[in-house]
């Protein structure tokens, strides 16, 4: 969020009146901040035992994350107390438990709004000093950072050359063009040269000082694709 001091996770219990914030350093990843709401909330429930708790979340990838078997040391740290929370919830307040269940986001639903003011309300405090950034948030903070210098780099450069290319086709995106539409080698290798203006004819091998002139065998005095085509 522009201008936050942190990123602010939190939970809303109304059925307890019970609410929940902690604010962690501004470069954590989103996946972190949404597993941290989690630990807020089963952190409530374990506090608050003897009956059943559905913990909602708008974040499905959590959900998924918490359903798998396998967890190491690689693993995000508050997913790791979430689930081991659950774990040890379920064990000794059977036949109550904790259910976690997906919710969409920002359809008006009165509690996850709540939460959400209560995050955003979160980002004006100081980061929490005793909440570390893992190695993963520190990777995600570095792969942005590069992708950030390699695009202002790029478009520094646009202005002295690929000025065309820069002009008509560039987007500042981190998949390329012909991501996902399953097109042949030969065919985005094509189409990238083209577009880059580098291909055999005249005008191009001639920028590229290969010939002396840009002339096309028919006369005219420009052979580029244009005129091909």
């Amino acid at each position: 969020m522009e201008g936050a001091t942190s990123t602010g996770a939190s939970c809303v219990c109304p059925s307890l009146g019970i609410q929940k914030s902690l604010s962690l350093d501004k470069n954590v990843a989103i996946f972190t901040a949404e597993a941290a709401d989690l630990k807020l909330a089963t952190e409530i429930a374990s506090q608050n035992g003897n009956q059943p708790y559905m913990i909602w979340t708008d974040c499905l990838s959590i959900i998924q994350s918490l359903n798998q078997q396998n967890y190491s040391q690689h693993t995000n740290k508050y997913l790791r107390t979430t689930k081991e929370t659950i774990i040890n919830f379920n064990h000794n307040n059977a036949p109550n438990s904790i259910t976690i269940a997906w919710i969409p986001a920002h359809r008006g639903i009165i509690d996850n709004e709540q939460a959400d003011r209560i995050s955003k309300e979160a980002t004006k405090q100081e980061a929490n000093r005793s909440e570390k950034l893992s190695v993963d948030d520190l990777n995600s903070t570095w792969k942005n950072q590069m992708w950030e210098d390699t695009n202002k780099h790029i478009q520094t450069e646009a202005n002295l050359k690929r000025t065309l290319y820069f002009q008509t086709y560039y987007e500042n995106k981190r998949k390329p063009w012909f991501h996902n539409k399953k097109l042949p080698r030969f065919t985005t290798s094509w189409v990238t040269r083209y577009r880059s203006n580098n291909y055999n004819l005249a005008a191009s091998l001639a920028r590229l000082q290969i010939k002396n002139s840009c002339d096309c065998e028919c006369g005219v005095d420009y052979q580029d694709l244009n005129h091909i085509l």
